[in-house]
């Protein structure tokens, strides 16, 4: 019959093996304890899971396992061995240990109150992994103690490549020795160092070869370094005793004369010299070093005449020296001023972060480093050498929109100088810019829709009321950048360089960031590019190259990439309704209501609801917003709101303003030649008409009677009845004389105007004559 063995502090106990078959793991699940066997001692056991060192053992640290608990088949947690010279910082405060068992830590504190503080071993091995436990060995040892007093802090990482390698061999000298020692191989006397240090350099050598050959072949140079003598291995000895590895870093750049090699006076005049660069007018190290050496040369006069020795001007490098130990932040406020200081010292962290497209879109407009000539394309190339310097040269600005989240460039547009209705343009192009326009492959389009909030600065377009309300009604937040701190929109400033980068300094007439940097250029003679040709190849330029590039900014990806990603895992707003859009974002303009409605650049734009709105519009010029791409119609702000008003010319639907625009240049120069042969003749129609309404007005006595509320109500029937007969005049119907339209019930209006009778059967200067100008 066996005996169980009997325990012991100093012996590892572990599960005895048995034979890996299915049998025997059967039983040994059924077993309610297992057996246990001796593992021959601490000192070889293998049991990491329930292994560690007693600290208790005087003069030796022996390893005791333990069995895991019973009942949780998991090992139990056991203590960190820390020693009294430790410092441990938890949560910032220091601590030093007190006692140690297996249920925590005592913790001792060193800043008052002189207090006690008990950890258990799940939180204090939770802080040692999550970074709010430190555990500094040794902290408080003689030998680091003294290491603080007599150095700084100290990296072996942080010395030269030469001297890393020479303390590196140092300790591999020290470390030799001391096993040989242990071993009972070497002694401190100079014949048996002799032998070991033979034998630690050979030994060194060898590994060293094999380290520099591993990639080389035969024949290759291996450094070899000299032997220490006995003497010079006991000084390293010591120094690694008492401060470690920084002991055996030989520090010979602090050995020699450190006295000023400078008389005091000279010194002090070098002083008075270095502080002169500090100054707004930028004086150079060169400048300063001549006005010393004739201010040495003026103070050597005086001592020679006073019977003393010369003083020893100092060298440029001196100087340099000297001004480069002044304060960079105050040398470069003084020298800068405090804006460019800011802005140099500015500290850098990480901005804000985006997860969606348009949840955040930047706006800015930057002027562009370039001299455009302002005609439109093709005519410069036929003007002649002496019209081409008369023509009127200038730098334009260029409007931008950049989403956040993407890097991706949602509108570009050049702008003759900022303002509100550049600022809304640039916001309309971000909401329904068509990329197709650029689009050179025709998979360059995303979709647009509603951001969620525009960051700009504080620039002269996005400051204005019309700019600021049309964001509101649009319901998108405004986040105003603070003034003066590019900083804050980095990723802008950074789209600026990469513009000017890649497509501005392309062209000839750049006009460079200053003088300095333009030199002997000229730019005026270079200028190559019209506005009308910039827009296009600016928008080539962002839709086909900007947001198809590798961005760094979003890891290789490319702006349009990173939209498509985004887009496909998130959700956008929906952009507004075009007829919103064009209220919102129109263009600006206003006249004033009459018969034929609106007037606005050449057409005329008239409804029924709009002439009913005329009593309480007046004759007050009335808001309106134009949309360039659609001149058909046109929004009209009256007192109940906005009102869309269509063009009386229904061909004008879907004409844009570029194409009416060119449209009545084409009838301005072909009607140039009739317009001027006729003018005289037109002015004496002009005046004989005039003179006849004067006559006319002599001869009228009193003017009309106020019309009534019935009068007032037959006029607007009236006119329901005649854009009734208009919209079907205008749509090639047979013309129905207003009595006839068997739907009207004869309306008794004695005090109503008389309708103007169909002299020529055409309808044309009936009730639609009055109203539409053919």
């Amino acid at each position: 019959m066996s005996r169980s063995p009997r325990r012991s502090r100093d012996r590892c106990y572990a599960p005895a093996r048995r034979p890996d078959d299915p049998l025997a793991r059967r039983r040994r699940r059924s077993t309610r304890r297992p057996r246990l066997r001796r593992c021959g001692g601490a000192a070889r056991c293998r049991n990491p899971r329930q292994g560690r060192y007693d600290a208790d053992q005087p003069g030796h640290r022996r390893a005791t396992c333990r069995p895991p608990e019973r009942g949780t088949g998991r090992p139990r947690l056991m203590p960190y061995r820390l020693s009294p010279s430790d410092k441990v910082v938890v949560d910032g405060v220091e601590y030093v240990p007190a006692a140690i068992d297996r249920s925590g830590y005592t913790l001792r504190r060193l800043d008052p109150p002189d207090i006690h503080e008990s950890f258990t071993l799940e939180a204090f091995g939770a802080g040692l992994r999550d970074g709010t436990v430190q555990v500094f060995r040794d902290h408080f040892s003689l030998r680091k103690t003294r290491r603080r007093l007599t150095r700084c802090a100290f990296s072996l990482a942080d010395l030269a490549p030469h001297k890393r390698d020479k303390t590196l061999y140092r300790l591999d000298v020290c470390k030799g020795f001391e096993e040989m020692r242990d071993q009972g191989q070497a002694k401190l006397s100079d014949v048996s160092m002799k032998k070991a240090i033979a034998r630690i350099a050979g030994r060194i050598t060898e590994v060293q070869a094999l380290r520099e050959s591993a990639d080389g072949r035969c024949g290759t140079k291996v450094t070899i370094w000299r032997p220490p003598s006995p003497r010079t291995l006991r000084r390293w000895l010591a120094a690694y005793d008492a401060f470690g590895v920084e002991g055996l870093v030989d520090w010979y750049e602090n050995s020699g004369n450190r006295k000023d090699r400078l008389d005091p006076e000279a010194r002090s005049i070098l002083a008075e010299f270095a502080a002169k660069y500090v100054d707004r007018r930028r004086p150079t190290k060169n400048q300063i070093h001549l006005d010393m050496s004739a201010e040495f040369l003026r103070v050597n006069v005086e001592r020679k005449a006073g019977g003393l020795p010369s003083l020893l001007c100092p060298s440029k490098a001196a100087l340099a020296d000297e001004i480069a130990e002044l304060d960079p932040w105050e040398t470069y406020v003084g020298r800068h001023g405090l804006d460019k200081a800011k802005k140099k010292y500015f500290p850098r962290k990480g901005g804000q972060t985006f997860y969606r497209p348009l949840e955040m879109v930047a706006m800015d407009e930057h002027r562009i480093k370039l001299v455009t000539v302002l005609i439109r394309m093709g005519v410069y190339e036929s003007l002649s050498p002496d019209m081409r310097k008369k023509v009127k040269k200038a730098r334009l600005w260029v409007s931008f929109a950049l989403d956040l989240a993407t890097r991706y460039c949602l509108a570009a547009k050049i702008v003759a100088a900022p303002s509100g209705a550049s600022a809304m343009a640039t916001l309309r192009e971000v909401i329904a810019g068509d990329d197709d326009i650029a689009d050179a492959d025709g998979d360059g389009r995303v979709e647009r829709g509603s951001p969620e909030a525009v960051a700009t600065d504080n620039g002269a377009g996005f400051i204005e009321e019309i700019f600021r309300i049309a964001l509101a009604e649009l319901e998108i937040e405004h986040v105003l950048g603070p003034a003066g701190v590019p900083q804050m929109r980095g990723a802008l400033e950074a789209f600026h360089r990469f513009f000017h980068s890649s497509f501005a300094a392309r062209f000839d007439g750049r006009t460079h960031g200053n003088v300095v940097a333009r030199g002997d250029y000229d730019a005026m003679a270079h200028a190559v590019l019209d506005p009308t040709m910039l827009n296009e190849l600016l928008q080539d330029w962002r839709v086909n190259f900007y947001n198809r590039r590798p961005h760094a900014g979003l890891g290789g990806e490319s702006p349009l990439g990173a939209w498509r990603r985004l887009a496909a895992d998130v959700d956008v707003l929906p952009p507004p309704h075009p007829t919103v859009m064009r209220h919102v974002l129109g263009r600006p303009s206003g006249a004033t209501v009459g018969n034929n409605g609106v007037r606005v650049e050449g057409l005329d734009y008239n409804s029924l609801a709009l002439q009913k709105a005329r009593p309480d519009i007046g004759n007050a010029p009335v808001p309106i917003r134009i949309e360039d791409r659609d001149r058909g119609q046109v929004s009209v702000r009256v007192p109940a709101g906005w009102l869309t008003v269509p063009c009386v010319r229904k061909e004008m639907a879907g004409v844009s303003s570029a194409q009416h625009a060119a449209g009545l240049d084409v009838l301005a120069a072909r009607n140039a030649v009739d317009a001027s042969r006729n003018e005289k003749t037109m002015l004496e129609a002009v005046r004989r008409i005039q003179s006849a309404s004067d006559e006319a007005s002599k001869r009228v006595g009193l003017s009309p009677p106020r019309p009534d509320a019935a009068a007032l109500a037959c006029i607007w029937d009236w006119q329901e009845r005649a854009f009734a007969v208009a919209e079907r005049d205008a749509d090639d119907q047979p013309f129905l004389d207003l009595d006839d339209d068997p739907t009207e019930a004869p309306v008794d209006c004695p005090n109503a105007p008389e309708m103007p009778s169909d002299r020529d059967g055409t309808g044309r200067d009936g009730a639609a004559g009055f109203f539409l100008e053919e």
